[in-house]
């Protein structure tokens, strides 16, 4: 089994079982659970938060980084929670919108926790002494959220942000001029720490951030050099 591992005092990271994200667990004067994994890894959650002598029945909050399935779809696992998300993401849950969720194309249940409170940009969240400022990051989809400690330096950056630069998949409702966006965005803090959705931990934030800045812009110019050969390609076919 995959441990928890104390990444941060009192913040605790449970790995995911690929292709599942990351959760993380802050202790204080509640129990908080940043993302969800899937419901169908109920007991590797179970078996996670045993080890740290918590049940399922434990958890007092779940914040939602963005609407997908291996970040939200375990929310139901929790009946106590209260679940927190950005509106967007509270909307395309509550409508199913299945483009974005994309559980169904995994053959994976839709998630059926619906967000009990909403997270907008400037927003705190506090829990024992962590208070988190709530950061707004479309790009790889439209309703990401990071969630930023200032004292402690830290960043929860979900699939915003991945170790050494790596791009993350740009979905249906993202777009890489938005993640550039949001990275510049990111670049005004001063950030010791990223916990990522997926992968490992990033201590080197200043050299992350500008290498994944630079991966998107030479994915921009292959992805239009490839769009203009095929408008080439159509034209000729069809003149």
């Amino acid at each position: 089994m995959h441990k928890p591992k104390l990444v941060a005092p009192n913040i605790y990271l449970l790995p995911a079982l690929k292709p599942s994200a990351h959760c993380y667990l802050i202790r204080g004067e509640k129990n908080t659970l940043i993302d969800t994994s899937i419901k169908d890894y109920r007991d590797h959650i179970v078996q996670q938060l045993a080890s740290l002598e918590l049940t399922l029945d434990d958890i007092d909050d779940v914040i939602y980084t963005h609407c997908h399935h291996d970040h939200t779809g375990g929310g139901e696992l929790f009946p106590n929670a209260t679940i927190y998300a950005h509106p967007l993401c509270a909307f395309k849950l509550r409508y199913q919108d299945e483009n974005c969720i994309h559980s169904l194309k995994y053959q994976l249940p839709l998630p059926a926790h619906l967000p009990d409170k909403l997270l907008e940009e400037g927003d705190t969240y506090t829990n024992g002494d962590y208070s988190f400022t709530v950061i707004h990051t479309p790009g790889h989809t439209d309703d990401s959220i990071c969630l930023l400690e200032k004292n402690h330096k830290i960043l929860f950056s979900a699939d915003t942000v991945f170790v050494k630069g790596i791009p993350p998949l740009i979905t249906d409702s993202g777009s890489i001029g938005s993640l550039i966006y949001s990275i510049e965005k990111l670049q005004q803090y001063d950030i010791e720490l990223i916990l990522p959705g997926h992968g490992p931990l990033e201590k080197n934030v200043v050299e992350c951030l500008i290498k994944l800045k630079e991966n998107l812009i030479k994915k921009i110019a292959q992805d239009n050099k490839k769009t203009i050969e095929e408008a080439k390609k159509w034209q000729k076919s069809r003149y």
